[in-house]
């Protein structure tokens, strides 16, 4: 299913400054095993991990180490 990127820009009230990322961003790779988000997503994934890293830390500054890496151990 093809959809203009125009309409979805219009209804999130955003401007994309690159449309190639920005559908590349929204294809899945069942649907284009070529070019997918996976890898934005992975990016995605990492720079998520990174902010939530840091707050954890500003949170809890005097908690152990290891304790604060539970929930991350959890999901591997």
């Amino acid at each position: 299913m093809k959809t203009n990127p125009t309409t979805l820009e219009k209804k999130l009230k955003l401007k994309f400054s690159d449309q190639k990322i920005f559908i590349k961003s929204l294809t899945h790779k069942s649907f284009d095993s070529i070019n997918n988000n996976e890898k934005i997503e992975f990016l995605g994934d990492r720079v998520l991990g990174l902010i939530i890293a840091k707050k954890l830390l500003e949170l809890y500054p005097k908690e152990r180490d290891c304790l604060l890496y539970t929930s991350d151990a959890a999901d591997e």
